[in-house]
Parts: C-alpha cells; structure tokens; sequence
C-alpha cells in the first residue's frame, strides 16, 4: 500500500516517499513493527524492510544525542528480534540517492 506524502514527515521522508513512488515501490508510513511498543518506523516494505531516516546526523542533536543514538540501537535491535530487517539513512544517502539504491536491492528491485 503506498500512503500519502503529506501531511507528516520531515522534507527529508517525503523527499524519500517520492523516490520510492518514482520507482514504484509500495510503502507504509509510520509503521510500528511491534505491538505494545511505540516504536515507529518511517517507511515499511512488505514483507519485513523496515526504514529509519535519521536526519540532523551531523548536528549533534536528536539521532545522534548519546541518548538518541542509544534509543535507535534499542529499536533496531527489537525489530531485528522480531524477524524485522532494518535499514538506517542519513539525510545526505537520500539526497544522494544511496537510501533509494539500497532499498531496491535489499527489496530485489535492482
């Protein structure tokens, strides 16, 4: 199911949604991947791609806060216990294209 662009998500998700809609790659936003978590993904691909686009990187806030970075690990590391696999971006690997690029190949789309 391919979900709107609007109305949430950072320039940078929506940037990404239109890159996969492009390609004509089926995608979920938001996704929480475990119940009775809160975590959410930014996209989720059938049957189990989970991705997080983690921008301000080189910002030093947020994703990559010593907290932040240790809340991303633990969510990545639930998912992947669940049977989820997982794909982490920065801003500039979707601006570059290289979130589009991996995507692709982990979903056999190259």
């Amino acid at each position: 199911m391919t979900e709107p662009l609007e109305p949430y998500g950072s320039s940078l998700e929506v940037l990404f949604a239109l890159q996969l809609r492009e390609a004509g790659i089926p995608f979920e936003r938001e996704y929480k991947p475990i119940k009775g978590r809160q975590y959410r993904y930014d996209f989720y691909f059938q049957p189990d791609l989970l991705v997080e686009i983690n921008g301000g990187t080189y910002q030093h806030m947020g994703h990559s806060s010593p907290l932040g970075i240790q809340r991303d690990y633990d969510k990545a590391n639930q998912a992947v216990l669940a049977g989820y696999r997982v794909l982490m971006f920065t801003g500039e690997d979707v601006k570059g294209a290289k979130a589009i690029v991996t995507v692709m190949k982990a979903l056999g789309w190259e």
